[in-house]
């Protein structure tokens, strides 16, 4: 992504009364761009308590819904979110969820899980698999 911000903070401004907010506000959207340039900034795909929507085969409805309960980090780029399986027979697994697995079988909102299953669906339908 290109910089909104320049390295020596000079910033001009007509009205001088707004230069302390957006002084402030420039400031710290700079800090994030040089953190975003070190590769010292991480997106993570949720929060530990967000509701996730996992499809799965096991679920009467083809997706399970459950909550992230831990993100674990490996190195900068490759952690790993937990979320405890609710169609479990032993009591203790946890779904085990990697970067890529978010849009394609692990979902934040109920609505996209239900749209790719749908999807899913519908393509074996026409596809006479």
């Amino acid at each position: 992504m290109d910089r909104l911000t320049i390295q020596d903070g000079n910033i001009g401004f007509v009205d001088s009364s707004q230069l302390p907010s957006y002084a402030a506000l420039y400031e710290k959207l700079r800090k994030y761009e040089d953190l975003e340039e070190q590769e010292r900034l991480l997106k993570l795909p949720c929060k530990v308590g967000d509701m996730l929507y996992i499809l799965t085969e096991d679920s009467p409805t083809g997706f399970e819904e459950t909550k992230c309960q831990s993100i674990v980090f490996y190195s900068k780029s490759n952690f790993v979110v937990y979320a405890p399986c609710q169609y479990d027979d032993w009591g203790n697994a946890k779904w085990k969820l990697k970067r890529k697995d978010f849009g394609k079988t692990a979902f934040l909102t109920k609505l996209e899980a239900e749209q790719v299953l749908e999807e899913r669906k519908n393509y074996y339908r026409n596809s006479n698999v």
